[in-house]
């Protein structure tokens, strides 16, 4: 399943450095996305949720 999402842009800035593309996205990020969608899947928690001692 996909969503799209289609707006009207009406306010922007650009920050400082290079802009993320989805080549990026597809070497450096993809595999820890990944890595925490399987653990939320496995546990229904977010991996930042921290398991209480």
């Amino acid at each position: 399943m996909h969503t799209a999402f289609f707006c009207e842009v009406t306010d922007a800035w650009q920050g400082d450095g290079e802009p993320i593309i989805y080549g990026n996205y597809q070497k450096d990020m993809k595999a820890k996305a990944m890595e925490s969608f399987k653990s939320f899947k496995e546990t229904g928690k977010s991996p930042e949720e921290k398991e209480e001692r």
